[in-house]
């Protein structure tokens, strides 16, 4: 979306490395890495973690950007 893309192309062209997170990743751009994961399932995001820890390099940047669609 807007905002979310925003932020992509902004920290991509500061040379940040950019994961996305979403129960159904899409690639929003060729150099974003899409990880698919269910936020609402803590063993879930606890592997995560475990994973983002093992591979060495620390998160120097979280963004929740997180959006809720009611339809009325």
């Amino acid at each position: 979306g807007g905002i979310g893309r925003a932020l992509v192309m902004a920290l991509r062209a500061c040379g940040a490395e950019v994961f996305a997170l979403d129960r159904a990743p899409v690639r929003a751009a060729p150099s974003v890495v899409p990880i698919a994961i269910d936020l609402t399932d803590a063993a879930s995001v606890r592997r995560l973690a475990i994973e983002i820890a093992a591979g060495g390099a620390p998160v120097s940047i979280l963004i929740n950007n997180a959006g809720l669609f009611v339809r009325r």
